[in-house]
């Protein structure tokens, strides 16, 4: 039991590792770590008590589409009889090798087989202690990383401007390639994380959870409704956001606010979005003051991190061109916004497949208010995703798609 409190506490900490190889420049994550001390207990627990079920639900239809597609691309890669795809887009030609994309593959599809494996353990779990796992989520998976990550982005801001010594806990992962000298020079994040990108999808996760605590909606904090408890969770929330250093979330910040405040927010819809065109204004000028020379690149188009992401973007494209129907498989490319890496890994198959599965998902969400605050958080999720890189070999959003599923299984009165 303590090994999974450990996993939905830990399940963000993705660049903490329990153990570096540097010959191979790759370190086992915490969350990886966890999830298989808790596959091999779970394992054993399973073969001991016969009333713990598997059942078939929505996120294995999410993982058989991601492994049967890439399963067929690989062989069918392999069939080809040819080197290299060729591709056009914008009188520009891409060119991909067969072997790198095919050696990207399989060992990605592997975190995949094993994060599945590791949730349907996870949610095995639940079914068994079914009346009470919601404290579980509401005090390990929300309320824990919450503060944690929150306090200790302002540690290291600190620390990365020398206001206070540097103790080099997170920020281990030699499979990152992050260093804290990288962090010193670039002043790229202050955080657990080791991409801003990263950072920026906790908190898209926790936008509707903060504004329906705060505003005096469903709680998902293991924390009272004091309304001063409430006005300090939104503070620090904002907080964190201006610490984070994410154009991409600064980018959709203004997006995912508008949705969560439509809905997670039940009535004063019209006076909120008066006050989100305010609030939107008043974070454009915080941004503006904090990381103006940076968006002026960005704007005029020469900024490093912005041509890198339309290279990938047109990349994917072209080889979704190449290979339209089912793609080249997941993992074959490194994304950096959802639409043109679903198109480029899955095809058109994949891509329709997927979006039926969020269907299902958002129809099991409406049946209890945890599933429908979780479900309003993920797709806070996917904007995220349309701009920065997809991160389905994290824990936390398989974690996510459980708590739907599971919560969106029983009848709302089950849970309190």
């Amino acid at each position: 039991m303590y090994i999974l409190f450990a996993i939905l506490s830990f399940s963000w900490f993705i660049s903490f590792s329990v153990l570096n190889v540097e010959s191979l420049e790759w370190g086992l994550q915490t969350s990886w770590f966890l999830c298989i001390l808790f596959s091999i207990y779970f394992v054993a627990l399973f073969l001991t008590k016969k009333h713990l079920k598997i059942s078939f639900n929505i996120y294995d239809a999410f993982f058989l589409v991601i492994f049967f597609i890439t399963i067929f691309d690989y062989l069918l890669l392999d069939s080809i009889g040819v080197n290299t795809i060729r591709s056009f887009l914008f009188d520009i030609e891409y060119e991909y090798s067969l072997d790198q994309l095919k050696k990207r593959s399989i060992p990605h599809l592997l975190y995949i087989i094993f994060l599945w494996f590791c949730i349907k353990n996870i949610y095995a779990y639940f079914s068994y202690y079914k009346n009470i796992c919601h404290i579980w989520i509401k005090k390990y998976f929300i309320t824990f990383p919450f503060f944690f990550v929150g306090l200790w982005a302002i540690y290291q801001w600190f620390s990365t401007y020398d206001i206070v010594p540097y103790v080099k806990i997170f920020n281990n992962n030699i499979s990152t390639g992050f260093t804290y000298l990288r962090f010193k020079d670039s002043h790229r994040t202050s955080s657990i994380f080791p991409e801003p990108s990263e950072y920026a999808y906790f908190l898209a996760f926790y936008l509707p959870i903060v504004l329906s605590y705060s505003l005096g909606g469903r709680n998902m904090f293991s924390l009272s409704g004091n309304k001063l408890l409430r006005i300090c969770v939104f503070v620090f929330y904002f907080l964190q956001v201006i610490l984070c250093k994410s154009m991409s979330y600064f980018l959709m910040f203004p997006v995912i606010l508008l949705y969560s405040i439509n809905t997670v927010i039940k009535g004063k819809r019209i006076m909120l979005n008066i006050m989100f065109c305010f609030l939107v204004i008043i974070f454009g000028v915080f941004v503006y003051l904090i990381y103006g020379e940076r968006l002026l690149r960005v704007v005029s188009g020469i900024d490093s991190s912005m041509l890198i992401r339309l290279g990938s973007l047109y990349g994917g494209f072209a080889l979704f061109i190449a290979s339209p129907i089912t793609g080249v498989g997941y993992g074959a490319i490194r994304g950096v916004d959802l639409f043109s890496f679903l198109l480029a890994c899955f095809g058109l198959v994949g891509t329709l497949m997927l979006i039926f599965c969020m269907h299902k998902l958002r129809k099991i969400a409406k049946n209890n208010n945890i599933s429908e605050l979780f479900y309003h958080s993920f797709v806070s999720l996917i904007f995220m995703a349309m701009v920065s890189n997809p991160v389905l070999e994290h824990i936390s959003i398989w974690i996510i798609l459980a708590v739907i599923v599971f919560f969106g299984k029983k009848r709302p009165h089950e849970i309190r």
